[in-house]
């Protein structure tokens, strides 16, 4: 019965410890992806509101793509780091 007592304690905290990792990594990815795209995605709607002043057509169409992919890679990552927790 000891054994078993001491096996059972041991596996609690092998997950315990898996559990503390589990969340650090969360923790440390959410911060890693998102801060540069909420950055991407800042400049690009400063440059969208005239913060360089006039640019061509081709270039707001392609600086509104990268705001929109920017936005849907957050939401992406943010639906995979919700539904890790």
């Amino acid at each position: 019965k000891a054994v078993e007592e001491a096996n059972r304690l041991h596996t609690i905290q092998q997950l315990s410890t898996a559990i503390e990792r589990k969340d650090d990594f969360l923790s440390t990815m959410s911060h890693e992806l998102r801060t540069p795209l909420n950055g991407i995605i800042g400049l690009t709607e400063s440059m969208l509101a005239g913060s360089c002043g006039s640019m061509p057509d081709k270039a707001v169409q392609t600086i509104s793509t990268v705001k929109l992919s920017g936005k849907r890679l957050l939401q992406l990552i943010n639906d995979i780091l919700d539904a890790a927790k």
